[in-house]
């Protein structure tokens, strides 16, 4: 036990944020897709792109050549590229378009949004590929965080990087916020801060390894496995947390008390057998989150009464539908009695349930 609080006092100064990021398909369907970066360059440069049928026109172009301060009269003949072919390489997106005299202007964007690595001589030749023909007004290089990787760190000459500007995810969020605010837009926005989201844990797990040496390293690994046992985490956690709920739940002789982790959370289930619905409490750092669960599909308008209350719609889950009192379904630790209460009238009514 004296090990286990010398390793939490060398960690008390990691602050370690609940993530914030919504559900969002996109999102889920990018993880499993392999070629990421030609992904991430399509779903940009379709944005860019005035041709495409996004009902934007050239907004978003527009928007983002004045973020990247890149001035111009006027837009006419613009074509976006993906992968086009320079030197013996690809440029991950390619803008380019001509002005009221004729001459063409172009716009180059090195994607690493996925932490690809730089070739040699990759940003002079692509710009040593294309001056001939096109005045570059900009060199764009698209790393996750400017802060961890940057043009300056390439071996590009002087006359390239005068000409580069490093743009990282969260400027293409404030790129994206500038834009109109359509359904797409907000999607692609929550997309970013998917990622933003995945990528904050990977360096908090950096800044955490560097506080700790080998040793620590594998005992905070065995409280990882202990936690990811589940059931028994979860009981000792549910105890713990809400002594006096614990304690009433076992009033109910014909009750059953799941522990379990899902989706890596501390969930409780209470259920009667048979059962047409149950409840999940959610375990969670502020308190406890209260669920109405179901495998019936939701209602058209997204809304069930149970027990004289009104529950609302929330998302679909782990293979069944989740539902919230809009009222009230949060209680913090120190509103034990008040979940007593809540609780007592939805378990009565749960026990009334008889098979069809």
């Amino acid at each position: 036990m004296t090990d286990i609080k010398e390793l939490l006092n060398k960690l008390k100064d990691v602050e370690i944020q609940s993530d914030p990021t919504p559900f969002n398909m996109l999102h889920i369907a990018f993880q499993d897709v392999h070629g990421k970066e030609v992904l991430h360059s399509k779903l940009l440069a379709g944005l860019l792109d005035p041709s495409v049928n996004h009902n934007l026109g050239s907004a978003p172009l527009e928007t983002f050549l004045k973020q990247i301060e890149v001035s111009h009269e006027t837009l006419s003949n613009v074509s976006v590229e993906t992968e086009k072919t320079v030197n013996g390489g690809r440029i991950d997106i390619f803008i380019s378009w001509k002005d009221d005299n004729k001459k063409h202007h172009a716009v180059i964007i090195e994607n690493k949004l996925n932490d690809a690595p730089d070739r040699e001589g990759q940003l002079n030749d692509y710009y040593n590929g294309t001056k001939d023909d096109y005045q570059i007004e900009k060199i764009v290089y698209m790393p996750f965080y400017k802060s961890k990787k940057s043009f300056q760190y390439t071996d590009a000459c002087e006359e390239v990087k005068r000409l580069c500007i490093d743009f990282d995810a969260e400027d293409i969020v404030k790129w994206l916020e500038s834009s109109e605010n359509t359904p797409m837009i907000k999607q692609y926005i929550e997309f970013f801060e998917c990622l933003t989201g995945t990528n904050f844990k990977y360096m908090k797990a950096d800044e955490i390894m560097n506080q700790l040496n080998n040793e620590d390293i594998f005992k905070l690994e065995k409280i990882r496995t202990i936690m990811n046992e589940g059931s028994q985490w979860c009981n000792a956690l549910f105890i713990k947390q809400c002594p006096d709920v614990y304690e009433y739940l076992q009033r109910f002789q014909k009750l059953q008390i799941k522990f379990q982790r899902l989706t890596g959370e501390n969930v409780v289930e209470l259920l009667f057998n048979p059962w047409k619905f149950w409840i999940e409490l959610y375990v969670r750092e502020s308190g406890i989150f209260v669920y109405l669960c179901t495998y019936d599909s939701p209602p058209p308008e997204g809304e069930i009464t149970f027990e004289n209350k009104q529950f609302t719609y929330e998302c679909p889950a782990n293979g069944w539908y989740y539902y919230y009192d809009s009222k009230k379904y949060e209680y913090s630790y120190s509103e034990q009695d008040d979940l007593k209460n809540y609780l007592d009238g939805l378990l009565n009514e749960l026990a009334k349930y008889k098979e069809e």
